[in-house]
């Protein structure tokens, strides 16, 4: 490659820490560059269809979306493949990936922003960590008005936070379920299917690499407590001991 690839990214996405771990399990030299939520619409809808993250720019390329994001290193830069080689076992992985954005991605997402968006300092620290400079100033003057954007996007509420918080300890108990005899999730091998599910579990779960700096709601750190003798809980953090570089 002649330039090294862009990440355009949220610092606080989970979905974007799936594709950080991509780039990084490939080891793949990149650079990141961390939006504003919000502000990011205008250079997002230069190079991409759509306002969300990630979008990877690589080889006069910009692909976006982390799924699509694996498909592309997969196709292009083989080494330390993802998806299995097996058709069987690749159609199984694209599954579980699928299953861990609609059953684990998006409740975390609106269960963590029900609670977040209440702590104005909190979600703020979280929304500009490593942005532009002027990042705590706009939230600072415009937080109201993006708070409610974000809980109507969303359709963030008390209601939906509930049924989200339910989803996600429904779907620790499948995977468990699913994991008892296993170490991974489809086949004998790390697969793109793992590195899903944990990437978005991660904020719940927050293993040693990933960021466990930031302050949390108490209502969040108490779900976490919860979950730490959850068998899903340590097999979340013994993947990212073994597999995130």
């Amino acid at each position: 490659m002649n330039n090294k690839p862009v990440l355009y990214q949220f610092s606080i996405s989970h979905y974007c820490e799936k594709a950080r771990w991509a780039l990084d399990f490939k080891d793949i030299d990149y650079q990141i560059k961390n939006l504003l939520p919000g502000l990011h619409r205008k250079p997002i809808l230069r190079f991409a269809s759509d306002t969300a993250v990630p979008v990877l720019s690589i080889n006069n390329a910009h692909i976006q979306y982390s799924d699509k994001i694996i498909d592309y290193l997969d196709a292009n830069i083989p080494v330390n493949p993802l998806t299995p080689s097996d058709t069987k076992l690749a159609e199984e992985a694209r599954e579980w990936e699928h299953y861990a954005s609609r059953i684990i991605g998006e409740p975390l997402r609106c269960y963590f922003y029900h609670y977040l968006l209440q702590h104005p300092p909190l979600v703020i620290q979280r929304w500009t960590r490593g942005g532009p400079w002027y990042g705590k100033l706009f939230y600072t003057l415009t937080f109201r008005k993006v708070q409610q954007l974000v809980r109507k996007g969303y359709k963030i509420n008390e209601d939906t936070a509930k049924v989200s918080r339910t989803t996600i300890e429904k779907a620790m108990g499948e995977l468990a379920e699913h994991l008892r005899d296993r170490k991974y999730l489809t086949g004998d091998q790390f697969s793109r299917a793992d590195l899903s599910v944990c990437a978005l579990l991660a904020p719940l779960v927050r293993p040693d690499s990933y960021d466990t700096s930031v302050q949390l709601p108490a209502e969040i750190e108490a779900f976490c407590q919860e979950l730490q003798n959850h068998a899903v809980y340590s097999w979340v953090r013994d993947i990212y001991q073994k597999y995130r570089r």
